[in-house]
């Protein structure tokens, strides 16, 4: 996360100045359009929030203000300033993107998703599938499964315990090197790639290679495999597809492609998970319901010879 520093209107001129040509030359050509603009220049990165073709809102961060070590107490006063200020225009700009939102008819749409991601950051995942979210770790195979298991969710325990992001107690790619080549013995942790003695403090180094071993002779029937991913060949024209349509819509709404489906949404869908997010909330509304259309063959693609996806209603035209 970063930290604006707020800027008065001198000081904002003023560091619009030190920028490039090619800085102001970009600035310039996306005037006209809405939403966040970065523009960085000598160690400071200058964020412009646009709206109908004018500045709203602006922050400035500096590399030396990221560098602040956050977990020292007691924080300076110019620390201190930083942080408050991420926080010292949400209400001005909420009042402004409500309106917006409304005008739209999305209020509706961006709180719940906003409830989505509440209810997401507020739920403590089971630790035994701490591991799922470590992309190297979901190809792993056979014992270096169990291995990733239960140190994942020894990380995912530790961290809760002494509230520290699980990156900090141990990173990701420790974790999968301890699961590919388990260590043996505390020594054998120093050559643990990308460990150090930070991640070993008070007990650390003992549980964790408690955890190895406890990994080790893990059973097949304790091991908590993620879900499958992906689809059988044959519907991956489907997926081609459904993509296609969803990127078409995600254009008409003027919303990022990514944020209206993931491919892992879609490739549910086509599958017939009922955990796909595109089958309830706003996203049902937007695009699952007309995907779902497609795949069950009730409607059809057509290219409209402008650049743009249409789809035809095939049950209208028989």
């Amino acid at each position: 996360m970063s930290f604006p520093e707020t800027m008065s209107a001198g000081n904002f001129r003023g560091r619009l100045k030190a920028l490039s040509s090619a800085d102001i030359l970009e600035f310039l050509r996306v005037l006209n359009r809405k939403g966040l603009l970065t523009l960085a220049t000598d160690g400071t990165t200058i964020n412009l929030f646009l709206r109908a073709g004018a500045v709203v809102h602006a922050t400035s961060t500096r590399a030396s203000d990221r560098l602040t070590d956050w977990l020292h107490r007691p924080l300076s006063d110019a620390a201190r300033t930083y942080a408050a200020a991420d926080v010292a225009y949400l209400e001005a700009l909420w009042t402004s993107l409500r309106a917006e939102l409304e005008q739209r008819g999305r209020l509706d749409w961006a709180l719940d998703e906003c409830d989505q991601l509440r209810r997401r950051h507020g739920e403590q995942p089971d630790p035994d599938q701490a591991w799922w979210r470590i992309k190297e770790a979901r190809r792993l195979k056979g014992r270096a499964r169990g291995v990733a298991q239960s140190v994942a969710a020894w990380r995912e325990r530790r961290a809760r315990q002494f509230d520290r992001p699980v990156r900090h107690v141990l990173p990701d790619l420790a974790l999968v090197a301890m699961a590919e080549r388990p260590p043996r013995t505390r020594g054998d942790l120093n050559r643990v790639r990308g460990l150090d003695g930070r991640h070993l403090r008070n007990g650390a180094g003992d549980e964790l290679m408690a955890a190895v071993k406890e990994g080790v002779g893990l059973q097949d029937a304790e091991l908590q495999v993620p879900p499958r991913e992906g689809v059988d060949g044959t519907f991956r024209p489907g997926v081609t597809l459904a993509s296609a349509w969803v990127s078409q819509l995600a254009r008409n709404a003027e919303l990022d492609a990514s944020l209206v489906a993931t491919r892992a949404d879609i490739e549910a869908l086509v599958r017939g998970d009922e955990v796909s997010r595109l089958l309830t909330g706003w996203r049902a509304e937007l695009a699952g319901e007309p995907v779902r259309r497609l795949l069950e063959g009730n409607a059809a693609l057509a290219f409209d010879g402008e650049g743009s996806l249409v789809l035809y209603d095939l049950k209208e035209a028989r």
